[in-house]
């Protein structure tokens, strides 16, 4: 028979492990949704949809992603010194002009559209993974032309080798 100390313990430490499990799953649930939420965006912005400009992002930033010239971004944004703000963050910039960040991001998406408008720059669609596994598929079943053989290293790489040469 279990002793009234010991079974306290026994059920305080059944406790804290029921607790802890339940800290764990709600941590693997939250990574995975920030894990999901992460490649959603990232599939937009290789998309090129501008509502994934956002306030922590700078002018350099949001010309490097969005394929547009900083100085077009600057004049659209109508700012001083394309230079002297050019690491300042949107909400940073939003802020000394004292407007919501929310319209100088508005304004910052439409330069990017009209850009794309004017110079016609085209974005290209993101190749999903099943395309290019069958792209990859394809390009296995291809078989070498006469006279050579394919000679398959660590599964990783392959290498078309014509007969006759060394292959150390």
């Amino acid at each position: 028979m279990i002793a009234p100390g010991e079974r306290i313990k026994l059920g305080l430490l059944s406790l804290l492990l029921l607790l802890m499990l339940g800290f764990v799953c709600f941590a693997a649930v939250s990574t995975y949704e920030a894990v999901r939420n992460f490649q959603q965006q990232n599939n937009a912005l290789e998309a090129g949809d501008v509502s994934t400009v956002r306030a922590w992002m700078t002018i350099h930033i949001v010309a490097h992603l969005y394929h547009v010239p900083e100085d077009y971004l600057s004049h659209a944004l109508a700012v001083g010194n394309p230079e002297q703000i050019r690491h300042f963050t949107l909400n940073q910039i939003a802020s000394k002009k004292k407007q919501p960040v929310s319209r100088l991001i508005q304004t910052v998406q439409h330069a990017i559209l009209n850009y794309r408008k004017t110079h016609h720059t085209r974005v290209k669609a993101p190749v999903s993974k099943q395309k290019l596994s069958q792209q990859h598929i394809i390009k296995k079943s291809r078989s070498p032309g006469p006279g050579s053989e394919l000679i398959s290293r660590n599964d990783t790489k392959s290498r078309l080798l014509t007969t006759g040469r060394t292959w150390y």
